[in-house]
């Protein structure tokens, strides 16, 4: 009952009983395990209220009992990036002591995310996950097969725009950085067949076109640009660059054109 009563107490004396009741508490399977898979979802996202005190010792118990990603994805769609930062960074020690590949669950979970410039959480999770250089193929691999199946589908929105959506952000965010794995992770064979085959399909033209920078780059991170690396590299930002001017050049000429026809007037 301490636990219903008052789970602050009861978050100092879980320690205490395992150093000083060592042998008993050991040896109790049902103390041994306080968090379950069934009820960990429902826990997690009842903790987003919780003063700050009871999250962190909720997270200790957790990664103590070393609970897998796996049961945190489903919360994941809901985590709000400023305001649960104990959980999201609780999230991405979970993914940083990942011992296994990363599952399509988890992909789709944190791609299913509204991004937002503020919302950092998907970009951060993909730097985590490429990080570990076992898990880069399989990460490619699923990414490939969910642009290729959005691309099959038909099925463009909102799903496939979020997608696209976070891979830009992923760009803008991770690019240039001294450990070159952005560049790297981009021009992996999986993505680069993904993305010309949605250059070829007109399903995606009108993605083509908001997402014009990331087609570019990825086009520039393609089999010939990949075999040197710090040339591709330097070509996908100077791509960037050059799109953003011409953008903006496009704007002047427009506002240009409308001073004209108003001194005409």
């Amino acid at each position: 009952m301490c636990h219903l009563d008052d789970y602050v107490l009861f978050g100092h004396l879980v320690p205490f009983i395992y150093d000083k009741f060592a042998m008993e508490a050991m040896g109790c399977v049902e103390l041994m395990k306080l968090l379950a898979k069934d009820s960990f979802p429902a826990m997690l996202t009842a903790s987003l209220t919780w003063e700050t005190t009871a999250q962190l010792i909720f997270w200790q118990l957790a990664h103590g009992e070393n609970v897998p990603i796996d049961w945190a994805v489903q919360v994941i769609p809901k985590l709000q990036y400023s305001k649960h930062a104990e959980a999201v960074g609780n999230i991405y020690i979970m993914l940083s002591r990942l011992d296994r590949e990363p599952n399509i669950s988890l992909l789709r979970a944190l791609l299913s995310r509204p991004p937002s410039p503020p919302d950092m959480f998907t970009v951060d999770c993909l730097k985590i996950l490429i990080g570990d250089s076992d898990s880069v193929p399989r990460i490619a691999e699923l990414l490939g097969n969910l642009i290729e199946k959005a691309i099959h589908s038909g099925d463009l929105t909102p799903q496939s725009s979020q997608l696209f959506a976070h891979l830009d952000q992923f760009r803008q965010s991770c690019l240039s950085k001294a450990s070159h794995l952005a560049e790297q992770f981009l021009a992996r064979r999986e993505l680069q067949l993904a993305f010309d085959n949605a250059r070829k399909s007109d399903k995606v033209s009108t993605l083509r076109i908001r997402f014009s920078e990331l087609f570019a780059v990825m086009e520039i991170l393609s089999d010939d640009g990949a075999q040197n690396p710090r040339t591709s590299r330097r070509k996908a930002v100077k791509k960037s660059a050059d799109l953003s001017d011409d953008e903006g050049k496009t704007k002047k000429k427009r506002q240009k054109c409308i001073v004209l026809d108003s001194d005409s007037d």
